[in-house]
């Protein structure tokens, strides 16, 4: 069975990883996504969607961006020729023959400590010109987004590694039941059961809280944004991320939604 011992020897391999080579080596393949087979443009710029998703995809499933950039970088870097969605399943599997988080007790205290952070009747104003906002607009609002990009992360964070995969999967990939079983080395049915308890998990805990779910909740990014800042919960994105974010709320979201709309991470713009 797969252990930690398997994740540390993926991360591993990253220390002899040439990164240019992976980018121009990826952007060379003909990656099966969706029900669809398409081929990657020469553009670095193109070359990069997919390998955002695949490293999305890990953020979402580790503990770190840098472990996740480890386990990107080394199924890449180790398995030339693969699908995407089979680099998806070389990502994800190390993780899923763990037990993951106890509903009563890691994942409880995880949220309780989100609580502590976000939830709490403390509101703290934004200065103008604290050195994130730099007296600009278009800065608050990316800070807003990565606000609720890093909150909604931190909540998934607190389920099994099977159901959040299967949830990711699901959310952002806009997988089937089918692919999320081929990806996940499991059955349809053990697929759709560990679909249902996520959704389960997140609706319990954002649907009494979250103003994405009802405008009528009480945490808004907005009013929130200080007390995250204060308390180091969210810094500057790196790479860019939020290059479209408006700032817009868009209130009444369903979780699907809510989660497929999250910018994706981006894997070194300096590649």
């Amino acid at each position: 069975m797969t252990n930690m011992g398997t994740v540390q020897n993926v991360m591993a391999i990253t220390l002899a990883t040439d990164e240019r080579s992976l980018h121009r080596d990826l952007a060379t393949r003909r990656p099966t996504f969706g029900n669809h087979s398409s081929m990657l443009s020469a553009s670095p710029v193109a070359a990069a969607t997919d390998l955002d998703r695949l490293y999305s995809f890990a953020v979402w499933m580790y503990e770190t961006r840098d472990a996740a950039r480890a386990a990107t970088l080394a199924a890449v870097g180790a398995h030339p020729g693969l699908t995407l969605d089979e680099l998806l399943g070389f990502v994800c599997r190390p993780l899923l023959g763990q037990h993951g988080y106890s509903p009563r007790d890691g994942r409880a205290r995880r949220l309780s400590a989100l609580d502590d952070v976000l939830r709490s009747s403390m509101t703290i104003p934004i200065n103008p010109d604290h050195p994130l906002v730099r007296g600009e607009l278009r800065r608050l609002r990316v800070l807003e987004s990565e606000l609720k990009r890093s909150c909604l992360w931190a909540v998934l964070r607190g389920l099994r590694p099977m159901p959040r995969a299967a949830f990711v999967l699901e959310s952002m990939l806009g997988c089937s039941l089918e692919r999320i079983s081929a990806v996940c080395g499991t059955t349809v049915e053990n697929a759709g059961n560990a679909r249902r308890r996520a959704r389960r998990a997140l609706e319990d805990y954002l649907s009494a809280r979250c103003e994405h779910l009802d405008p009528r909740n009480m945490c808004h990014c907005h009013s929130r944004l200080g007390v995250a800042l204060e308390q180091g919960f969210i810094d500057w994105p790196e790479h860019d991320e939020h290059d479209a974010a408006s700032g817009d709320t868009r209130p009444g979201d369903d979780l699907l939604t809510l989660y497929a709309a999250l910018p994706l991470f981006r894997l070194d713009g300096a590649v």
